[in-house]
C-alpha cells in the first residue's frame, strides 16, 4: 500500500482542486492510500467531505507575497510560510507517507516541507508557464525542478514551457471528466429562465470572475454582437478569489453599461455543472492563459459548442478549430466575430456537434483512464526507496 499526501496550495474551488480530489478519489484503493492535505476549512473542504473525503487541514494563508503589501507584512507572510513548512513536515513524518503529491507550481513550500519530512515528490503542473518565463519564476521553477523525483503536467503546453532535464520521470495526464454524468445532462428550461434568458435568447456560459480568465474580454465581445443584432445571454459563474474583488466588481459595474444592461447574469457557485452546460447554447473561454480549461472538455461532452481562446493545450483538444472556434487571446473584436456566427449558425453545426461529444467522451473516460497516472507514482516510489 502506497500513502499518498495530496497537497493543495488553496481551499478555493478550482479546477486543479477538483481534478485533486477527484483523483484522491479515483486511484485503486487497493494500491494507495490518499489523505488530501488543505491550507483551510474553505469550498474544498467542504465539497470534499459532501463526496467522503476527509481532508486533512495544515493551516497557511492564502495570499501570494505580491498580495501581501509592504515590507513588514511581506516579512510576517514569510514567517508564516516557514511555520507552514514545518507544520506540513511533521504531518508528513506522522502520517508515515510515502509520497507528497504536490497539486500547484504556484508555491514552493509544500515541496520543502516534504523534503524535510525526507518524503519524495511529484508535482502537478496544472498552470500555464510562461515561455520563456520570467526571472522569478526561473528561480521557483528551478527550485521545483531540484526537490522532484516526479513531474505531472496537465498539457503538453507545460512540458515545452517546462521541460526540467534533470527530472527523469515525467507523465502528461489530462484532468478526468465524469463522462456518464456529463452524457446524461439535459437542457433545463427553467434554469435557463432563472438567468433570465428569453426563449429565443442565446445564452453564453463562462466560468471564471478573475483576470486571467478574461471574462472583461467577453462583455467587450458581447456588447459589440448586441449592437449587431444577436439577442445574447451572459451568464458568468464562480466567485471571485479575495485578491481578485476589484476585478470582479468592475464586471458588475460593466455589465450595467450600454448595451450590455439587463443581458448579464451572475450565478455564483454552480452545484449542478453539467446541467449548467447543457442549459447553454455555447460555453466560452476567453482565458489570456490556461493549460487545458477542463470545462471546455466538459462542454464538449455535454453537446454544447465551445469558443476557446488558443492558449495551452486547446488548439490540440479542438483539432485547430475542427471541434469549436480558436481566437487569440485579449481579441475582443474577433470574439465578437466568432459569437455572431456561431449564434447564427447553431442549427447547421449539429452533426458536427454529435461527433465531437463522442469523440471526446472516449478520449476522456474508461476505466482505465488512471492506470498510466498510478503506474507513474508507484514506480516514483519504488525508484526513491531503491
Amino acid at each position: 500500500m502506497i500513502r499518498c499526501a495530496m497537497v493543495a496550495h488553496l481551499s478555493e474551488v478550482s479546477g486543479a482542486g477538483v481534478a485533486l480530489l477527484d483523483t484522491v478519489r479515483q486511484l485503486d484503493p487497493a494500491r494507495f492510500d490518499c489523505t488530501l492535505v488543505l491550507p483551510g476549512e474553505g469550498p474544498l473542504a467542504g465539497r470534499a467531505k459532501s463526496m467522503g473525503v476527509e481532508p486533512v487541514v495544515v493551516p497557511n494563508a492564502e495570499v501570494s507575497l505580491d498580495a501581501a503589501g509592504g515590507a513588514w507584512s511581506r516579512m510576517r507572510l514569510l514567517a508564516g510560510r516557514g511555520g507552514y513548512v514545518l507544520r506540513l513536515a511533521k504531518t508528513l513524518r506522522r502520517g508515515k507517507f510515502d509520497l507528497a503529491y504536490i497539486n500547484s507550481t504556484s508555491t514552493v513550500f509544500a515541496g520543502l516541507a516534504a523534503v524535510l519530512a525526507r518524503v519524495p515528490v511529484v508535482w502537478h503542473v496544472h498552470e500555464t508557464v510562461e515561455n520563456p518565463p520570467g526571472r522569478k519564476l526561473r528561480v521557483k521553477l528551478w527550485v521545483i525542478e531540484r526537490l522532484s523525483r516526479g513531474l505531472l503536467y496537465a498539457s503538453q503546453t507545460g512540458v515545452e514551457a517546462f521541460p526540467a532535464p534533470s527530472v527523469a520521470r515525467k507523465l502528461v495526464v489530462r484532468n478526468w471528466v465524469d463522462v456518464d454524468r456529463l452524457l446524461a445532462a439535459r437542457r433545463n428550461e427553467e434554469l435557463r429562465q432563472s438567468w433570465g434568458a428569453a426563449a429565443d435568447d442565446v445564452v453564453v456560459l463562462a466560468n471564471g470572475l478573475f483576470a486571467r480568465k478574461g471574462a472583461d474580454v467577453l462583455l467587450e465581445a458581447a456588447a459589440v454582437a448586441l449592437a449587431a443584432g444577436v439577442p445574447l445571454r451572459v451568464v458568468l459563474t464562480g466567485e471571485a478569489p479575495a485578491e481578485s474583488a476589484d476585478f470582479a466588481g468592475e464586471l458588475e459595474r460593466r455589465a450595467q453599461m450600454g448595451r450590455l444592461k439587463g443581458r448579464v447574469h451572475f450565478t455564483g457557485l454552480v452545484s449542478d455543472m453539467p446541467t449548467a452546460l447543457a442549459s447553454a447554447d455555447l460555453f466560452v473561454s476567453a482565458s489570456r492563459n490556461e493549460a487545458l480549461p477542463i470545462l471546455i472538455v466538459e462542454a464538449l461532452v455535454c453537446g454544447t459548442p465551445v469558443v476557446c481562446t488558443d492558449v495551452g493545450d486547446c488548439a490540440l483538444l479542438l483539432r485547430g478549430g475542427r471541434r469549436g472556434a480558436l481566437v487569440k487571446p485579449g481579441d475582443a473584436a474577433a470574439l465578437a466575430a466568432v459569437l455572431t456566427y456561431e449564434a447564427r449558425h447553431r442549427e447547421s453545426r449539429a452533426p458536427m456537434i454529435a461527433r465531437v461529444r463522442d469523440e471526446v467522451a472516449q478520449d476522456f473516460g474508461g476505466k482505465d483512464f488512471r492506470a498510466p497516472l498510478e503506474t507513474f507514482l508507484a514506480e516514483t516510489v519504488g525508484e526513491a526507496t531503491r
